[in-house]
């Protein structure tokens, strides 16, 4: 039993994994290793629900752990948001349809 810390530096090696295979999917070569990064990929790739997106992006990951991943990627789909880097449907949430501001 390596604890909570090697299971989280493994739970992130993983997602950053995804991250990477996502982004190997895409057509622009850039750094895919922050959340929001990963979030905007997926975006990109045509995941435009949290739905489809955690799955793909948490492939890796029990999915019973899921539903919170969802929670994470709400949160950071918020934030780009506000940045005005992302648009939705309606009010954000996590049944929301995402886009790429343009």
């Amino acid at each position: 039993h390596d604890g909570f810390a090697g299971g989280h530096a493994r739970h992130q090696r993983a997602v950053l994994a995804q991250g990477d295979d996502l982004h190997r999917a895409g057509s622009d070569r850039v750094a895919v290793d922050h959340p929001h990064d990963r979030a905007l990929a997926a975006i990109g790739q045509g995941l435009t629900r949290i739905k489809a997106m955690v799955p793909v992006l948490y492939k890796d990951v029990d999915p019973r752990l899921h539903p919170a991943a969802a929670h994470s990627v709400l949160a950071h789909t918020l934030h780009l948001v506000s940045e005005g880097r992302l648009t939705t449907d309606g009010a954000p949430g996590l049944d929301s349809e995402y886009a790429l501001k343009t």
